[in-house]
């Protein structure tokens, strides 16, 4: 967690002054969670920062003073840490939803789909009440995304593998089990965290396409799509269920991780899931003038490095779908779901399946992928976001 003197140091403050009565509050819960550890007083912090946030919306750097913009830095780097805290902590009830996103608790957001023709970009556009887009998504296409060719020191670049270093640990704290399909190489401890990956995973399948057959009463916030024509909604099932499971295969993983980032990334963050020819999938993050970079949970030791640096490379990408945020979802894809309806049905389709036998000990592949890093870059160390050892909500203490 954020230490107070940092908080003030990144929001510019004066020495002698509070700056105002909300962020006031959060400084003292601040401080008061720092000087002594505790669920109550970790939930008082979130409280303050949420009466914060509803009373200053997240703006661009051009709609806000400069004083106003370091205090929303500062806002922002607190809201992750706590976040991040939430998860770490055993004793802090995790959220019923999903992920928490940063905005006043009454918006609602629901997709509106569109219907997409094949080799074609279009988009399904993901609407609050307002009428403003949440972010445009296109389903999948043929071959890599275009290219972005960036500087790699500048601005946008490092805010880019911040987003991407963020999503990644998020995406393991969710996945005590780790990888079902990397398995060579893990640590015991996260072995024995799951004794059936392949049963496992033909769980999350069949799940999946139960809960697409139940219609539109799974979720909340939906109007009226059927999910099997929905692109967005089948995304926040998969990711939903794989993070109910607490491992999976790559490609579960990249949906897992790529509905995190709809819900911290900044606004103008383009991000691409992307299939390699070697049978594996991961994201792309590109943000202002930054080139790909690469964020991917799957590998033992994570590295968040540029493209090309990555061993998995651009030439080899065989298809991806690719999605550009205009605001941060207060759930992974703007997508609130029925949680009791959910653990209702996935309680259904374990019963349908039956216990699992010995067969479903074996491991899907015997990968035992180390690192995605090709070849080292300039302060490379500095963006190991993740280790072999660490899977699971206490893995980033």
């Amino acid at each position: 967690m954020i230490t107070l003197a940092r908080f003030r140091e990144i929001a510019h403050l004066g020495k002698y002054t509070w700056e105002g009565k909300h962020i006031k509050r959060v400084q003292q819960a601040l401080d008061a969670y720092n000087k002594g550890p505790g669920a109550e007083r970790l939930r008082t912090l979130d409280t303050r920062c949420d009466e914060w946030w509803q009373r200053h919306p997240h703006s661009s750097r051009a709609q806000l003073s400069d004083r106003a913009w370091y205090k929303q830095v500062a806002m922002d780097r607190l809201s992750q840490d706590i976040e991040a805290e939430k998860f770490r902590t055993e004793t802090y009830p995790k959220p019923t939803r999903g992920f928490k996103a940063r905005r006043a608790k009454e918006e609602s957001f629901y997709p509106k789909y569109r219907n997409h023709h094949p080799g074609t970009i279009e988009t399904v556009k993901v609407k609050n009440n307002w009428n403003q887009n949440l972010f445009e998504c296109s389903e999948w296409l043929v071959g890599p995304p275009p290219q972005r060719k960036g500087k790699l020191n500048s601005e946008g670049t490092r805010e880019a593998m911040e987003m991407a270093f963020d999503a990644v640990r998020l995406a393991r704290m969710r996945l005590p089990k780790g990888a079902f399909n990397n398995r060579g190489g893990l640590p015991k401890k996260i072995l024995k965290e799951e004794q059936y990956p392949k049963w496992q995973n033909l769980f999350i399948d069949m799940s999946v396409g139960n809960l697409i057959e139940s219609g539109l009463n799974i979720v909340a916030n939906q109007r009226g799509i059927p999910p099997e024509e929905d692109f967005v909604l089948q995304h926040a099932i998969l990711a939903k269920v794989t993070a109910a499971v607490g491992g999976a295969v790559c490609s579960k993983i990249a949906s897992l991780t790529l509905g995190l980032l709809t819900a911290i990334a900044e606004p103008g963050t383009r991000v691409a899931q992307v299939w390699h020819n070697s049978d594996h999938e991961f994201l792309l993050v590109g943000y202002k003038d930054s080139p790909w970079i690469v964020a991917d949970p799957w590998p033992h030791n994570s590295y968040v490095t540029p493209l090309r640096y990555n061993q998995f490379g651009y030439d080899n990408i065989e298809r991806h779908n690719r999605l550009t945020i205009h605001k941060k979802c207060r759930e992974p894809f703007g997508v609130i779901f029925r949680d009791p309806v959910v653990e209702k049905s996935l309680e259904s389709t374990r019963r349908q399946m039956g216990a699992p036998t010995e067969k479903d000990k074996e491991t899907l592949h015997s990968y035992g992928q180390e690192t995605n890093l090709e070849s080292a870059f300039p302060g490379y160390q500095e963006w190991l976001a993740a280790t072999g050892e660490q899977w699971g909500p206490n893995s980033f203490g």
